[in-house]
């Protein structure tokens, strides 16, 4: 019942305001086994260990495709790869609104988020060198 009602706290917490990718795991910490990964992709060619390879898939087209500076890849379904959360932040984006930059992540991941209950991302500019 516990797990439940924290679940619940996290998900109205996070329509009550708009939320980043850090500030809802500390609101209420993971019962899911999932793993975080992120890399500066500028400066690292060499890939963070996945769980599974659609999580590396996942990972893999949207470095292609958006050169990010920071991209987090995280399945949060439990290891299902059926919800995904996304953090990503690339100079592609500059200029765009979010609706805009959701758009373009949809479009790289099209055949991936046809086949998934759910995605959550977060995305920005690479903040100006």
């Amino acid at each position: 019942m516990f797990l439940r009602s924290t679940v619940l706290a996290v998900r109205r917490a996070a329509s009550a305001r708009p939320a980043t990718l850090r500030s809802l795991q500390a609101a209420a910490p993971s019962t899911t086994a999932s793993r975080d990964f992120s890399t500066p992709a500028a400066e690292h060619e060499t890939l963070p260990e996945f769980d599974t390879d659609a999580e590396r898939a996942v990972y893999l087209k949207l470095r292609s495709a958006l050169a990010p500076t920071a991209l987090e890849v995280r399945d949060v379904s439990g290891g299902c790869g059926a919800m995904y959360e996304l953090y990503i932040e690339s100079p592609q984006f500059a200029g765009m609104n979010k609706v805009q930059q959701q758009r373009l992540v949809n479009q790289v991941l099209k055949e991936d988020i046809a086949t998934w209950h759910g995605v959550r991302m977060t995305t920005k500019p690479s903040p100006a060198s």
